[in-house]
């Protein structure tokens, strides 16, 4: 199981190096040690004003979210992130019902938390939400930040780089 959990966060790392970038990864290892640096992340989700408005936006509804159903962290998730930003027109997901961005987002998030659940959860359309992610990474920023800031109040100023237990997706 340890080495499991290892596997887990050496890919979580690797994820985040290449969506979040390298400030945002020694950030978030700095935020490990010293939760309070969480308001620094909102500026890294967009260069500009609309990424430092949807992270203080997502940083102010941290703990109304953490109170929410996963379903409904989706929907607020998804709302925000299509206020505040340009995204790209959501893939095609055959057998998918709904909305096609609330899914994406779900994706996002789980991703960014639990990513073991994507491979039951995904009905085989992990491809098209890499490639969704990998078109617009700010959607993943905004995603961990959202995690993070929900994440680490509630743990104590800690929570495990995956897997944490305030988002067990069912």
């Amino acid at each position: 199981m340890e080495r499991q959990k290892n596997i887990l966060e050496c890919m979580m790392d690797e994820l985040l190096q290449l969506v979040c970038v390298g400030d945002w990864v020694a950030l978030e290892k700095e935020h490990a040690r010293n939760p309070d640096e969480i308001v620094q992340f909102k500026s890294l989700i967009v260069r500009g004003p609309s990424g430092i408005s949807l992270g203080a936006a997502l940083f102010l509804k941290r703990n109304e979210i953490v109170n929410k159903s996963m379903s409904k962290r989706v929907k607020d998730f998804s709302r925000l992130i299509n206020n505040y930003l340009t995204l790209p027109t959501p893939p095609e997901l055959r057998d998918v019902a709904g909305d096609r961005l609330e899914w994406m987002a779900a994706f996002e998030l789980r991703l960014v938390t639990w990513p073991s659940t994507l491979p039951g959860w995904s009905a085989g359309h992990i491809s098209k939400g890499a490639e969704y992610l990998l078109k617009s990474p700010s959607v993943a920023r905004a995603a961990r930040l959202l995690a993070l800031s929900v994440s680490f109040p509630i743990s104590g100023g800690h929570s495990p780089l995956v897997n944490p237990i305030d988002w067990a997706w069912q």
